[in-house]
């Protein structure tokens, strides 16, 4: 961007990836709010679609209620990645990502929504096994290392779920009890 003269959008870019590294690093905690993890979910879809020249929208829909809940950082980036690298594969236009983080029955759902391709279920189970072939895009290990991330912390009930079929695009679900910063202090 710089090289091509577009010093304002550079600017943004730099912010946004500024903010997206303190958020990373988080003063060395692994556990943050969801409040911060949506922050740095955020600055990396910004960061994409600039990135990605404007390929796909994204809309974030969530329960600010649940802003003091605590969750693993660096959870929804990775699902994330997965939605523009692989749910956006092949198309041109009118790509759509939804981010969506809501409660049921005292459980925080965060949803990662694409609209791509879609996976069969011997696809999914390939990928919750972290039994993905590396690519010049990844490791393909990303969603197994959340989904272990979270048993780790919440329990073996807990974690990610994916739901796809061809051509119906893929939502993927982490899910894990609330827990709220106060309830951590008076531990």
């Amino acid at each position: 961007m710089i090289q091509s003269k577009k010093y304002e959008g550079a600017g943004k870019m730099v912010s946004m990836l500024a903010k997206f590294f303190r958020i990373s690093l988080s003063q060395g905690k692994d556990i943050i709010t969801l409040k911060k993890e949506l922050e740095h979910a955020v600055s990396y879809l910004s960061i994409q679609n600039v990135r990605f020249q404007d390929k796909f929208t994204f809309t974030v829909d969530w329960d600010e209620k649940l802003a003091d809940c605590l969750c693993p950082k660096l959870v929804i980036q990775p699902l994330l990645e997965n939605a523009v690298y692989h749910g956006m594969e092949g198309m041109y236009e009118d790509g759509e990502i939804q981010l969506k983080i809501y409660a049921v029955n005292e459980l925080v759902h965060i949803d990662v929504i694409d609209n791509g391709e879609g996976m069969t279920e011997a696809q999914v189970q390939k990928m919750m096994q972290g039994d993905v072939v590396s690519s010049k895009r990844g490791s393909g290990i990303g969603v197994k290392n959340v989904n272990d991330r979270i048993k780790l912390y919440f329990g073996e009930a807990y974690g990610v779920q994916i739901i796809s079929a061809p051509d119906e695009g893929t939502t993927a679900r982490i899910y894990f009890p609330m827990r709220r910063q106060e309830d951590e202090i008076e531990k």
